[in-house]
């Protein structure tokens, strides 16, 4: 079941019900709502969790397969910038979550309106 999945990925990440919201930029009671089956989380925060934490998604909905992707390199990574941000004062916490969200908004547009046939 997927709630157990989140449940076990965040404890294995040593993760708050908190901390993985904040990294999903949703309500801390969303991530309690996911581990105790109220509802269930959209293909979005699916892609969130996977993307983020470089879990592979096949694990988390059907429970199939490794729980990371390329889990000895990249996901000692994201728990290393986890750990860093664990220790950040919340309002530096959150003036890099708008910082990143800037940067990937940018790249959105840097993507879109750039052509290699431009040059």
């Amino acid at each position: 079941m997927i709630k157990k999945r989140i449940k076990q990925l965040r404890k294995l990440l040593n993760l708050t019900q908190s901390d993985l919201a904040k990294l999903l930029s949703i309500p801390s009671t969303a991530i309690s709502k996911y581990e105790t089956g109220q509802i269930n989380p959209s293909y979005e925060n699916l892609t969130k969790i996977g993307n983020m934490l470089n879990v592979n998604l096949n694990w988390l909905l059907v429970g199939k397969g490794e729980i990371f992707i390329h889990q000895q390199s990249l996901s000692k990574k994201y728990l290393d910038i986890i750990d860093i941000l664990k220790t950040l004062d919340v309002t530096f916490q959150e003036d890099i979550f708008k910082y990143i969200e800037e940067r990937k908004k940018l790249s959105f547009y840097a993507k879109k309106t750039y052509s290699p046939n431009d040059e």
